[in-house]
């Protein structure tokens, strides 16, 4: 991760702000925000920000940088109020573009601002939105994330069998890092049963 960083951020220096290199930038600034990596994924956000002062004329660009500001704003602030704000920019480009991933993205980020925000309903509603989605082939994983938005929604909302059984499905991605919270969801949901014992087990996996 860190050698690929470099290397964009040198790309960064020169690069033309268009679609292609927005989605690079939100793409691995949100693998860094995910890793801890906060401090390589704001450099990455300074460069977006360098070329926003100037003209822009690629709706794509616009897009991916709103939602990669959109997201930072989640991750490292923990501020659904402005994440939402950046949404609404994305959202307002969005449209004129013929580009399926970025509404699927727009889709569970909604799902995660609304569980962020309380508001369970919509946040299933998106979530299983970006499940069904045809767009979603081309990301794949999005789909797993949003199952486990369901899995939160289900365990805060006392349905607990329902969440259980979608942490167990979760828990053997090949993703490392989503492997280690759905095992941690399936923690919760089983100390959220009362059953300590597994619930401890299971935690001991995830540190």
């Amino acid at each position: 991760i860190g050698e690929l960083t470099t290397t964009i951020l040198e790309l960064a220096k020169t690069a033309e702000p268009t679609g292609p290199y927005g989605f690079a930038v939100f793409a691995l600034m949100l693998v860094l925000g995910l890793a801890g990596r906060r401090q390589a994924a704001e450099a990455l956000l300074a460069e977006l920000g360098a070329r926003e002062g100037g003209p822009l004329v690629d709706f794509g660009f616009v897009t991916w940088s709103a939602l990669a500001h959109g997201y930072a704003e989640l991750l490292f602030e923990g501020n659904p109020g402005r994440s939402f704000r950046h949404l609404e920019i994305a959202e307002r480009f969005a449209p004129g573009l013929a580009d399926n991933v970025v509404r699927v993205v727009l889709a569970y980020f909604r799902a995660t601002l609304y569980y962020d925000c309380g508001d369970f309903e919509a946040a299933v509603m998106h979530a299983k939105s970006v499940i069904d989605a045809k767009g979603a082939d081309a990301v794949p994983y999005l789909r797993s994330w949003s199952e486990h938005v369901i899995g939160r929604v289900r365990l805060v909302t006392g349905k607990l069998d329902e969440a259980l059984a979608i942490a167990t499905s979760l828990a053997h991605s090949v993703d490392a890092l989503f492997t280690q919270r759905a095992r941690s969801l399936e923690a919760q949901v089983l100390l959220a049963m009362g059953r300590l014992d597994e619930a401890a087990a299971k935690a001991e996996t995830v540190i």
